[in-house]
């Protein structure tokens, strides 16, 4: 190592400082590199460029040693009873020393301590002394570098996390009126629904991105439970209608307790914007069929708009040809669009059932049955 190549020691050997300072206690200071011989060692008088600052903790006194002496302080320190100053000639316990120099350097004492090797162990073969200590030093080194690495790795890995917790805290502020956004009602989602709604939700926040099949589905449910809240308060108008057309029908007074009790039932669901089920609808059926000589309440009464539209405008109140403002979603795309009423097939206080044409793209045109709210008709002409 660099910090090896710089000692040599070729001189007399003298101890006496050094077993001092061992004696008081000692603190390295600093190194000063005097960029030339300038300088003199207080152990043995040899010119030095560079200066080893000791501190006599007894005495208070600061000592330039060089740093062809400094080893036998460490030496001293640590194997002072194994060793004598003959020994201290021998250049592999001298190399010996100068690693225990950077032990002391670099702070790894207290880490290694337990595992230097002790002079004794090894029978005056100080070569093989000075070779485990290094490798010990260079163990240790590269163990220390891993820590260090693993911390920064840490404390990126915390920064990351903090990253993405803000960045997921803003995505899921974002999305927090996401039902809402997206025009759907998860009041009147089944439990599967509301489950699937959550998924696609996460989905959103987390950028994922979703197959054809959970497109569809979820195009699907936007469209059956799509709010609009300016007209109804989030109720099924389509439901409403029927309740309202069956309620007009029947006797109450002749219905059972169970058929009085379902369609109470019936009103409440729909009073709190729920739509029905076609279990629902076929029990409503068989208790207007009571009271309706077996007329459904969804037959379709066919009108011919060519041959027949102004009897049509007289009997329905001329809704052929009116445009519908803001109640229509394109089943393809999954927005709301426009349309014009087309067919008249059943007319209730509040709504008409009818045909009505929509726009998808610039050319094609659909035609869907749809139950529209009357407030929803506007004069205005409809281009197609």
């Amino acid at each position: 190592m660099e910090e090896l190549n710089k000692f040599s020691t070729g001189h007399e050997i003298h101890v006496e400082l050094c077993l001092t300072l061992v004696k008081h206690g000692y603190k390295f200071v600093q190194t000063n590199d005097l960029g030339e011989m300038s300088g003199f060692c207080d152990e043995c008088g040899h010119p030095l460029r560079y200066e080893q600052i000791y501190h006599d903790l007894q005495t208070g006194e600061v000592f330039t040693i060089g740093s062809d002496c400094m080893f036998k302080i460490y030496v001293l320190h640590h194997w002072g009873n194994q060793v004598d100053e003959k020994d201290l000639e021998n250049k592999h316990l001298q190399r010996a020393g100068k690693w225990l120099w950077i032990i002391h350097r670099d702070d790894y004492l207290s880490r290694i301590e337990d595992e230097l090797p002790q002079p004794k162990d090894y029978d005056k073969d100080f070569k093989k002394l000075a070779d485990d200590l290094k490798v010990l030093v260079m163990k240790e080194r590269n163990k220390i570098k891993k820590e260090i690495a693993e911390e920064k790795r840490i404390i990126e890995e915390k920064r990351r996390q903090k990253e993405l917790e803000e960045y997921n805290r803003k995505q899921l502020e974002t999305a927090k009126n996401w039902f809402a956004s997206e025009g759907i009602d998860i009041n009147t989602c089944t439990n599967w629904e509301k489950n699937f709604l959550n998924t696609m939700q996460e989905a959103y926040v987390k950028n994922w991105r979703l197959s054809d099949k959970q497109v569809t589905i979820f195009n699907r449910i936007k469209t059956e439970k799509c709010i609009q809240q300016d007209v109804s308060n989030n109720q099924s108008l389509g439901s409403v209608a029927i309740v309202d057309i069956i309620s007009k029908k029947i006797d109450y007074s002749k219905l059972t307790e169970w058929e009085k009790g379902f369609m109470e039932s019936i009103e409440r669901q729909v009073d709190l914007g729920y739509s029905l089920t076609q279990k629902q609808l076929n029990v409503m059926q068989k208790i207007e069929d009571k009271f309706s000589n077996g007329k459904k309440v969804d037959e379709i009464v066919p009108i011919n708009t060519g041959e027949i539209s102004n009897k049509i405008n007289e009997n329905c109140g001329g809704y052929v040809g009116r445009k519908i403002n803001s109640w229509l979603i394109n089943k393809l795309t999954g927005i709301w669009t426009e349309g014009v009423v087309n067919i008249v097939k059943k007319e209730t206080d509040s709504a008409i059932l009818c045909n009505v044409f929509v726009k998808n793209g610039l050319e094609e045109i659909i035609v869907e049955e749809k139950w529209i709210p009357k407030s929803q008709l506007v004069d205005d002409d409809f281009s197609l």
